[in-house]
């Protein structure tokens, strides 16, 4: 494994992050160890090392959580033949040997103290039999005799975690969920669990935090090209930059909660691609800051919209030290700008040939995930 970020300190809570990004498979279908029979999921991915390193990266540099600091991070990823070169870390690679290692050296950090943040995200293949399976670079060996060898147990390792002193976890897993035919009425072996049971323990923990990229049984979607993170990586960065924060009143802060993280991702997958998240929440507790205001998506309609290209629209921010916001775009007879959250005024001018109209502006309250506004023309002059 790969220790990207080492700043460790057991004498105060931290956050202690491993992220796995799977996208090289030796023994799948373009492998350089392919298997025969091949195993029972399609070949090479091209997404997962892009998801994993934009989260890894936004962890390193934008995580704040309101407890704890940041304190390390473990990456270990494996790239599909013929990958971008340039693209590539220098860093693990994701077999079952080396998972276990991280998890348990993983869990050990995580145990050093009661106020921990455990986070965990995996990114590649994934498959669903009665529990996910995440399925690491060395997968598909022997499918027949062996179809859960380097196969993490997700729901075992959630469960086993509460062994952990750390009372706030979170496991973020990109990755499909679907079940192969060929398993149907099987009774499988054990997969890979690299931490004890802890059955009969009782849960302490305060936060546990469960976002899965779909639902079981279906599948999670990525851009073709394989340059940008999925749909669901995507999604969970914009969520945890801006657009699925609410304002505390108390704290006077803009924090990310996991319940509305979960709402706002599932959102956007479905919009994205039809794929509809699954979570698990216990607790609800912000475990994300944001160093202020969010920018927010603003849309002007008009009506009618035909009257769009006649249409000048503004917004002042009430602060005056909010940035001002972006350049106005028309698209689709609708005004798009990007806007700090808080409240605006909005000035709307109507223009035909010499003769202008503007109505009285109108305070609006601009807040995330996105703002939709109308602008009246009636009958222009």
């Amino acid at each position: 494994m790969t220790c990207v970020v080492d700043r460790i300190d057991s004498s105060v809570p931290q956050v202690h992050a491993l992220v796995i990004g799977v996208g090289g498979y030796r023994h799948l279908p373009g492998g350089r160890e392919e298997a025969h029979p091949p195993p029972p999921v399609r070949g090479q991915l091209l997404s997962p090392p892009v998801s994993a390193a934009a989260f890894s990266d936004w962890a390193a540099k934008e995580l704040r959580h309101p407890e704890a600091e940041l304190g390390s991070i473990d990456l270990l990823v494996s790239y599909a033949p013929g990958s971008d070169p340039a693209a590539r870390r220098d860093v693990g690679v994701p077999s079952a040997d080396a998972v276990t290692a991280a998890v348990r050296q993983w869990k050990r950090r995580c145990d050093t103290h009661e106020g921990n943040v455990a986070l965990f995200f995996f990114a590649g293949h994934g498959l669903e039999y009665g529990s996910s399976y995440l399925l690491m670079e060395d997968y598909g060996a022997d499918s027949e005799e062996a179809p859960l060898d380097a196969a993490l147990d997700l729901t075992y390792l959630v469960k086993a975690m509460r062994q952990c002193q750390a009372r706030h976890q979170y496991f973020l897993v990109d990755a499909c969920r679907t079940t192969p035919r060929s398993w149907s009425g099987m009774d499988l072996p054990p997969a890979l669990r690299p931490l004890l049971s802890s059955s009969v323990a009782a849960d302490r923990r305060e936060e546990v935090g469960v976002l899965q990229a779909t639902a079981g049984g279906s599948k999670a979607y990525a851009p073709p090209h394989g340059r940008e993170p999925s749909f669901f990586t995507a999604a969970l960065l914009e969520g945890l930059r801006g657009r699925a924060s609410t304002y505390d009143d108390v704290s006077e802060r803009w924090h990310v909660l996991f319940t509305r993280l979960v709402e706002d991702v599932s959102l956007r997958c479905h919009s994205a691609a039809g794929q509809v998240p699954d979570a698990q929440i216990q607790g609800f507790k912000p475990w994300h800051l944001l160093p202020g205001p969010p920018r927010v998506s603003v849309v002007v309609t008009c009506r009618p919209e035909e009257a769009a290209g006649q249409v000048s629209p503004s917004l002042k921010p009430h602060d005056p030290t909010a940035a001002l916001p972006d350049a106005w775009s028309l698209m689709r007879s609708r005004w798009h700008t990007q806007a700090t959250a808080g409240q605006h005024q909005l000035e709307v001018t109507y223009v035909q040939g010499e003769s202008f109209m503007q109505p009285p502006s109108q305070t609006v309250e601009i807040r995330p995930p996105s703002r939709s506004l109308w602008a009246d023309a009636g009958e222009l002059p």
